[in-house]
């Protein structure tokens, strides 16, 4: 058996007080014997058989309630982080309100804005002869169909149903010699031929006739043969038919040109006068009530910076000698980079009455 000398201590202490005290209580002339059985209690209790060990674990009687610190770590540290930092916060939101301002403006390709320009004088016949004449084509308009004062002067012939779009035209003047045709591909399935002199400078000869073609099912194919007088001298006006071939505009020798469908420049000015970049995301045009047009393409530079401004261009037509309203409109639709979405919208009339 191996005992704590802890243990021993406390028991000799104990025995030791309980000595004391008997010999408090018994020490006098009248007990002799005190001494003597105290000898013969310590020679009995240091001579007991016992074997008193030191033992390594001893009890730690002391009044601090702090343990010992370890010898060692109590872990190892890891050395991956247990989760991956946090990223970095965004930006505060700029606080910045979108605002994008839209204009349109109408002008033609001098320069002229689309309410000054005026309605032409449709007589063309002067007594001059032509520089140059345009006519558009009316599909399925057969000879039947022509509506102008030329009366016998004029001819018309159908070679073969006239035919939708794509199709084509030559013309020559009356000894045979060939003139420079120009087409336009104007919108909304109309096409603009353009009939001049092949010689800079020379004039139409009095007359010219033409012819419409079609190879859309293989060689060219000859569908309505017209002649016209060129020559001045007889009543030449605009908006007559010949056929399907509709006159639009015309240029006698020291004359101004008179031009029923003027060739437009729509200029669309988004101007960003909010205090952050904005992004364009929707920019839709209308033309006369039709399906928009997607033009989100042309904006350059996209996104903007605040005060600063992109252009887009677009050509269109006008017909200023037929009755109704022109309209052209904008919708554009931005966003900054936090907050909310702006929107604008402008757009461009023009009534005409011709009298």
């Amino acid at each position: 058996m191996r005992i704590s000398p802890v243990l021993v201590a406390c028991l000799f202490g104990t025995v030791l007080a309980q000595g004391e005290t008997n010999q408090d209580a018994d020490k006098s002339p009248e007990n002799p014997s005190v001494e003597a059985e105290n000898g013969e209690f310590w020679e009995r209790f240091l001579m007991s058989p016992f074997d008193f060990d030191i033992v390594e674990d001893e009890i730690d009687f002391s009044l601090s309630f702090t343990s010992e610190p370890s010898n060692e770590p109590s872990a190892e540290p890891s050395s991956v982080p247990s989760s991956q930092p946090s990223p970095i916060p965004s930006q505060e939101p700029s606080n910045f309100m979108c605002e994008i301002d839209v204009t349109v403006i109408c002008e033609t390709d001098d320069g002229v804005p689309c309410d000054d320009v005026p309605q032409p004088d449709p007589t063309c016949a002067i007594g001059q002869p032509f520089e140059t004449l345009q006519f558009t084509y009316i599909p399925l308009n057969t000879c039947d169909k022509s509506r102008n004062q030329q009366y016998d002067e004029a001819e018309c012939q159908d070679i073969a149903p006239v035919a939708e779009i794509p199709v084509f035209l030559k013309c020559a003047g009356g000894n045979g010699d060939e003139m420079k045709v120009t087409t336009t591909d104007i919108g909304s399935g109309e096409l603009l031929f353009a009939v001049q002199n092949l010689l800079d400078g020379e004039t139409l000869p009095p007359t010219i006739n033409c012819t419409i073609l079609s190879n859309q099912t293989g060689p060219e194919e000859p569908l309505q043969w017209n002649l016209i007088d060129t020559s001045g001298q007889v009543e030449l006006d605009l908006k007559e038919a010949y056929g399907a071939l509709q006159l639009e505009s015309c240029a006698a020798v020291g004359e101004e040109e008179k031009v029923c469908i003027e060739e437009i420049f729509m200029e669309t000015i988004l101007d960003n006068v909010g205090g952050d970049f904005m992004n364009v995301t929707l920019l839709e045009r209308i033309l006369n009530g039709e399906d928009p047009k997607d033009l989100l393409d042309d904006v350059i530079p996209n996104p903007i910076a605040p005060g600063e401004n992109a252009t887009v261009l677009e050509v269109v037509y006008i017909d200023f000698c037929e009755t109704g309203n022109f309209s052209y409109s904008i919708i554009a639709e931005a966003d900054p980079p936090d907050g909310e979405m702006c929107r604008d919208e402008d757009q461009y009339n023009r009534t005409i009455d011709p009298e």
